[in-house]
Parts: C-alpha cells; sequence; structure tokens
C-alpha cells in the first residue's frame, strides 16, 4: 500500500510539473508585459514624467488633485458612464428581444447569429472610417438622406456636439457590440434543458410567458455575468471614440479612454506626452471600474436556480 501510495504521489508530482512546465513561459509573460506595469503605473502616477528619460521628479498627490479639479477628466467620466448606461440598455434589451425571437421563430439560427457577429470580424479602424462618413456634417450619408426626403431640418453636424456626438459613438458602439452579447446569452438559452420548455407547454403556456417565467431566471447568473463584463469594456472604451471623433470637438466627446491616451501621447497635431497624469487617469479608470463592478454584482446578487 506504502509503494502504492508513492506512486501515486510520484504521479502527481510528475503531471504538476509537466503542467507548470508549459504554463510558466505564458505566466512570465503576464506578469512581465501586463502584471509589472500595471503595478509600476501605480508609482508613476506620483510623478511628473513625460516618459522619456529616467528623470520622474516625485510630485506626490499633485496628479490627483490637478486630476480632481480637471474638467475634461469630468467630461469624459461622464461619457464614459453615458455610454455604459445607454449603450447597456441598447445592447442587451435588444440580445434579449433578439434571443427570444432567434430561439422560438428562426429555423436557420446560426446564420442570424454569425450576421449579427459579423462587425466583430471587421476592424475597428475601417468601421469607424465608415460610421464618420455616414454622420459626416457636410457630405454624410445621413445628412444627404435627410435631405432627399425632405427633412433638411433635422440635418446637423452629427459629430460636432457632446450631445450628437456621443449620441452616435453609443449607437455605433451598441451596433458593434450586439452581437457578441447576442450570442453569449444565446448560449445560455440553449444550455436550459428542453424537458423544462416542454412540460411548460403542455401545461398550456405561451412562448413569451415562458421566456419571462423559465427562461429568464435560469439565465440571470449568465446575463448578469455578461452585464459584468460590458460595464467594464465600456469603462474602457477606446477604439471607436479614437476613430470617430478623436475626442473633440474641443475635448467635448473624450472618454477616460482617449483621455487617458491624450495625455500620453497626444495627437498628430498636438504631442504632450504626459505619462505620469495619464497614469494617474489609468489609476482612477481602475479604482472606478472595481467600485462599478463591486457594487453591481451585489446588486444584482440573488439565489442561483439549479438545472
Amino acid at each position: 500500500m506504502r509503494r502504492l501510495k508513492t506512486i501515486r504521489e510520484n504521479r502527481k508530482t510528475r503531471t504538476r510539473l509537466f503542467i507548470f512546465t508549459f504554463l510558466f513561459p505564458a505566466f512570465f509573460l503576464y506578469l512581465v508585459f501586463f502584471i509589472y506595469p500595471a503595478i509600476d503605473a501605480i508609482r508613476i502616477s506620483f510623478t511628473d514624467w513625460s516618459g522619456f528619460g529616467t528623470s520622474a521628479s516625485f510630485n506626490g498627490l499633485d496628479n490627483y488633485a490637478r486630476m480632481l479639479s480637471d474638467e475634461v477628466f469630468w467630461i469624459s467620466l461622464g461619457n464614459s458612464f453615458a455610454f455604459m448606461l445607454g449603450g447597456g440598455i441598447i445592447v442587451f434589451a435588444l440580445a434579449l428581444v433578439f434571443a427570444y425571437l432567434i430561439t422560438n421563430y428562426i429555423v436557420h439560427q446560426k446564420f442570424y447569429l454569425n450576421l449579427f457577429y459579423f462587425p466583430n470580424l471587421i476592424s475597428f479602424a475601417a468601421l469607424t472610417i465608415l460610421w464618420v462618413f455616414i454622420f459626416d456634417g457636410t457630405f454624410g450619408v445621413l445628412n444627404s438622406a435627410l435631405r432627399a426626403v425632405g427633412l433638411e431640418k433635422f440635418a446637423t453636424a452629427w459629430l460636432g456636439s457632446r450631445k450628437t456626438g456621443m449620441g452616435a459613438i453609443t449607437l455605433v458602439g451598441a451596433w458593434f457590440y450586439l452581437g457578441f452579447y447576442l450570442i453569449l446569452i444565446y448560449s445560455a438559452i440553449t444550455k436550459i434543458p428542453d424537458s423544462l420548455f416542454e412540460a411548460a407547454i403542455m401545461d398550456g403556456a405561451s412562448n413569451l410567458k415562458i421566456f419571462f417565467k423559465i427562461t429568464f431566471p435560469l439565465i440571470w447568473e449568465i446575463l448578469m455575468t455578461a452585464v459584468a463584463l460590458w460595464i467594464i469594456n465600456s469603462l474602457k472604451l477606446f477604439e471607436i471614440v479614437w476613430g470617430m471623433t478623436k475626442g473633440g470637438p474641443s475635448m467635448q466627446t473624450h472618454v477616460m479612454g482617449t483621455y487617458i491616451y491624450f495625455n500620453a501621447f497626444g495627437t498628430y497635431h498636438a504631442f504632450t506626452f504626459r505619462l505620469g497624469y495619464a497614469s494617474t487617469l489609468a489609476v482612477a479608470l481602475v479604482i472606478v471600474a472595481t467600485i462599478a463592478v463591486t457594487a453591481f454584482r451585489r446588486l444584482t446578487a440573488r439565489e442561483t436556480y439549479e438545472y
């Protein structure tokens, strides 16, 4: 028995060593290129550093005091939350509606899922260029269409103000991310045993009643996980905003991601190189995202249904 136990222990040790050997390179790269820079950003946030050279002078809490009095920071934070709330309502409302329709009334379900997911296969750069041409105030497709049907009074410079610019960005973001969250919700629905639906149908329940009484409660946990993922992704939004407006006009459509980038590097016509202050903004973003996700998970916690 002792020999058999020793053999089993040696086998477990070899298995762990084998797993560690293959995981170590990935873990090392993750540690060097993600964990270390993320931790070092906290140190840099207390310095006045341009990002070049080694002369990073310590300035204490000056960057944080500057951030709290920075008007553009509050605009960026407000825009990030506006995108998170507005885009989230659109994405998850449509995702639930389309998931209901696809699972109950559509025959070729995979085709429509692929159709919704298609924008995710195209680069952000190409998509933003396309949407800039649509929303352009002078020769944009949207204004041309409005003028063609006699609604020229509604034509405007869609990307020329904070209100319409963030509205356009929110719509584009919702259009882009809808397919991803639709597939998550659809996958959760398909995991529910058919026997539950069959029993409900035998009892005379309609498709809509089945969705709200059976489907929705059983996908609640996955749905809330998807919403938490949306909160994280929306707060670190960058590509769509930078491609469509670069934070303009007059810094009014910056979100936290673009404002961090702007302070670290600037734009092609105005280089800033304030990496110390950019790191302060990044630390603030991590704190805000952590608080938002934690609060959301606690507010939406409920009993988990087993099936």
